[in-house]
């Protein structure tokens, strides 16, 4: 068959798919919840599903650490926990690994914070 091609952390939209154990899935006229990283910049790039989200990233090999990430503040009733959710695990990050078109987020204890898939390369 056909190798399986890792997608890039950069340069790549990401869009989320499960957050912790939960699946996360864009409503209908929603805006889906996503990141772009930045290259050579260090910056991420990306909606909470409601927001948009910016901030700050490093990466070195498999460690993967988000610094200060900011929201815009629009009131998004629906979308609210969800939002404070995928910023925590931003926050709690601290590896990755993408296989094929997932990325996968991980905390200190390499549990499972969020998985994204890649919607194009």
């Amino acid at each position: 068959g056909t190798p399986t091609v890792d997608a890039e952390l950069t340069n790549t939209y990401w869009r989320l798919v499960r957050l912790g154990r939960e699946p996360v899935v864009a409503g209908p006229g929603r805006r889906e919840a996503h990141l772009r990283f930045l290259p050579g910049e260090g910056r991420v790039q990306g909606s909470t599903g409601c927001n948009r989200l910016m901030g700050s990233y490093e990466q070195s090999g498999a460690k993967l650490r988000f610094g200060a990430v900011a929201t815009t503040r629009m009131a998004c009733a629906d979308d609210a926990d969800q939002e404070q959710d995928l910023v925590q695990a931003l926050d709690a990050t601290r590896g990755f690994t993408v296989v094929g078109s997932h990325l996968e987020l991980h905390g200190e204890d390499g549990r499972l914070l969020a998985r994204f898939e890649a919607t194009y390369l």
